[in-house]
């Protein structure tokens, strides 16, 4: 392999990079926005669902149900809601995710061990958010009926429970695991298209029959093609960088160095 061919390819390689508008903006704008809308349009974060309630009963065990949901990040506050008529018009309107529905007899059931009347309507506009909030309803109401059984049988707490912590992303926000990935997977994609349109490109312009006329291998010829986009994808790289750590506050902790390293091996 001769370093003065190969510097010539990558030196031209370099100069059609720079002149072209149509390879800059897909090495460096087409990243940023896949970025920007994934990032934002595959979050799976449920906080301050809009939940209404219609409440039958009236009475202080019903309030305490609601309140449960009230004191959750995972729901906003409770919209009171007067009739039946009334709920279905706000889940047609959008304006809440799901509603609430507390029979008559819930505090009389709930004393008696029984298990109270409750219903949940929930807006399948959007399939996925609707499960969760599925679960996490079923996770208060079971949460909620385990504590006032164990107040009515007066039972004590017990003397130590088991939590579970999360040494890293404690807060389980899904855009703190998704967007890195997002990252990797865009430099995956984008430097092997750019390459792959520079080489068509040279059968499309004719020019690849006057390589074929020199003494240049095709090693040679190979790795000054993808030379030039290794550079662009590491300048790249930087921009998604600073969107994942400006725009969706992903905190980096640990050594850039390592990082970059990392990235050329990479790319």
């Amino acid at each position: 392999m001769s370093g003065g061919r190969l510097y010539a390819v990558v030196w031209r390689e370099s100069v059609q990079v720079l002149r072209d508008p149509f390879l800059l903006t897909a090495a460096f704008l087409t990243p940023c926005l896949l970025m920007v809308v994934l990032g934002y349009g595959l979050s799976i974060d449920i906080e301050g669902l809009p939940f209404g309630v219609l409440d039958r009963d009236q009475s202080a065990a019903s309030r305490r149900y609601v309140e449960a949901f009230d004191q959750s990040r995972y729901f906003g506050r409770a919209q009171r809601l007067v009739t039946p008529r009334d709920l279905e018009d706000q889940l047609e309107a959008g304006s809440l995710a799901f509603a609430i529905e507390i029979g008559e007899g819930f505090q009389r059931r709930l004393a008696r061990g029984e298990t109270p009347p409750v219903s949940v309507w929930i807006d399948g506009a959007m399939p996925f958010k609707a499960e969760t909030a599925k679960g996490y309803v079923e996770g208060m109401h079971r949460a909620f009926l385990v504590e006032q059984r164990a107040f009515a049988g007066g039972l004590s707490p017990p003397p130590r429970t088991v939590r579970t912590r999360y040494w890293y992303n404690q807060a389980l926000r899904s855009r703190l695991a998704f967007v890195p990935s997002l990252i990797a997977a865009l430099l995956a994609m984008i430097p092997p298209l750019l390459t792959a349109v520079a080489v068509v490109r040279e059968k499309e312009l004719g020019s690849i029959a006057n390589l074929y006329a020199t003494p240049l291998r095709r090693s040679e010829f190979l790795l000054g093609k993808q030379l030039p986009y290794v550079v662009v994808s590491l300048l790249a790289f930087g921009l998604l960088f600073l969107l994942a750590v400006g725009l969706f506050q992903v905190p980096f902790r640990g050594s850039l160095g390592a990082l970059l390293v990392g990235t050329v091996l990479y790319v």
